[in-house]
């Protein structure tokens, strides 16, 4: 049965690949199968967990725009120093594994005799676990760029997706059982234990990972303040980056606050938020499926004006939710159609950004997207304590079809660049 799995999953990429190479795609499935099922428990119950410790909307919104400022401020240092390294995977690896430790810290955090300072150690815990990850971000980025070749890069993608949605399926329905088993915060305790051990255990496949060779970055010139310059001169980069942050921005407005929503007004439980999370995680797979192809065939911008303006129906949608089964269907839909939009806006990111300090353009790009991503949930806090969830959802909707639509009009077309000598898929 392992057999037929890996055969499925490897049907579109690996007759392409050589024994060397398709060795390191497998243990980077795995890296993103343990990673993405982590993830995929502290995405789905970090704000709920927050509140069982007492925090309120206001704590929560602060969480995420905190966690969100991480990305301009240490993008270009992180950036900076993957430029520098000898090679990105022990770069990647450090941070990998610090950030996945700041799991096990949140969860033994109840047992601390820390009183009233609980929730400010654990906002803080949070923050750091995501400001690791971002400072390793544009070393992982041009990492996966060398690694995985451009000519089936949408189709391993998708392959990998599909793999990590089956897995965080279980594991986010497992997490919600046992938070109503053990109750709370001890069932949160045990999720978020999990979630350690599940990101240990992606830090490892990480690092059975071959890296290739490096040898083209010798001679590397660019810094933080070249790139500047430099992202002017790259065909339609910078008008992607403004728009990924209001497009971003437009998101983070109402993101934090859709679990909140149902636990505080349709009274939803720990079960049913595991189930929400993997019916929407269940349904991107078919997505994975068909929009990575149909990022090779027709390209990654085709899917990303297509998803794009689909996604806007998912806030109003739920702005006008009677209960919370009504949020089912809304979230297979949400699923399928953020898998084919995420999918291609990494893609496109590679396609955009040159070989020669790809690093610092990914660090330029991720600088812009956290600002967005910082200042949406300030206004989203606001926005729900004065004129509540409803409002809150009708704009970040509005916001996501503003935004897309400027997409269309401002980005053309891209001409993705020449794969590195001895970069070709073996």
């Amino acid at each position: 049965m392992l057999k037929r799995l890996i055969a499925f999953i490897e049907d579109d990429w690996g007759p392409q690949a050589g024994t060397l190479r398709r060795r390191s795609l497998r243990w980077f499935l795995a890296d993103g199968m343990f990673g993405g099922a982590s993830d995929a428990i502290v995405n789905a119950f970090l704000s709920l967990y927050l509140l069982a410790l007492g925090a309120n909307k206001a704590q929560i919104g602060l969480l995420a725009s905190l966690s969100n400022l991480t990305m301009p401020l240490v993008m270009f240092p992180g950036a900076a120093l993957a430029e520098r390294a000898r090679e990105y995977k022990g770069f990647v690896l450090k941070n990998l594994i610090l950030s996945k430790s700041t799991l096990f810290f949140l969860a033994i955090l109840p047992f601390l005799p820390l009183g009233s300072w609980a929730i400010s150690v654990a906002i803080g815990l949070a923050i750091l676990r995501v400001l690791l990850g971002n400072f390793a971000n544009p070393a992982w980025t041009a990492f996966v760029a060398k690694l995985v070749p451009l000519e089936w890069r949408g189709r391993y993608f998708g392959s990998r997706n599909i793999l990590i949605a089956l897995v965080s399926i279980l594991i986010t329905l497992l997490a919600g059982a046992l938070i109503d088993i053990f109750g709370k915060p001890g069932g949160y305790q045990v999720a978020f234990a999990l979630a350690g051990l599940l990101g240990l255990l992606s830090a490892y496949s990480f690092s059975r990972i071959e890296e290739p060779s490096l040898a083209q970055r010798e001679g590397q010139s660019l810094n933080a303040l070249g790139i500047l310059r430099a992202v002017r001169e790259v065909p339609s980069f910078l008008p992607f980056c403004l728009l990924s942050g209001l497009w971003n921005f437009s998101v983070m407005v109402a993101g934090p606050f859709f679990p909140v929503y149902m636990v505080e007004v349709l009274k939803a439980g720990g079960t049913i938020v595991g189930l929400t999370s993997s019916l929407a995680i269940l349904a991107s797979i078919p997505g994975q499926r068909l929009f990575g192809y149909q990022a090779d065939v027709r390209g990654a911008l085709w899917v990303h004006r297509l998803t794009s303006f689909l996604i806007p129906m998912v806030p109003w949608l739920w702005a006008f939710a009677p209960t919370v089964w009504f949020i089912l269907p809304v979230e297979v839909f949400s699923g399928f159609v953020w898998a084919g939009f995420n999918l291609v806006s990494f893609n496109l990111l590679l396609e955009f950004t040159p070989h020669e300090g790809r690093p610092l353009y990914v660090a330029f790009y991720q600088v812009i997207v956290g600002l967005g991503m910082t200042v949406g949930p300030i206004l989203g806090g606001v926005v729900a304590s004065e004129l509540g969830y409803k409002a809150l959802f009708l704009l970040s909707g509005a916001l996501r079809a503003f935004t897309a639509l400027l997409f269309v009009l401002f980005i053309r077309g891209t001409k993705p660049w020449a794969v590195p000598k001895g970069q070709q898929a073996k």
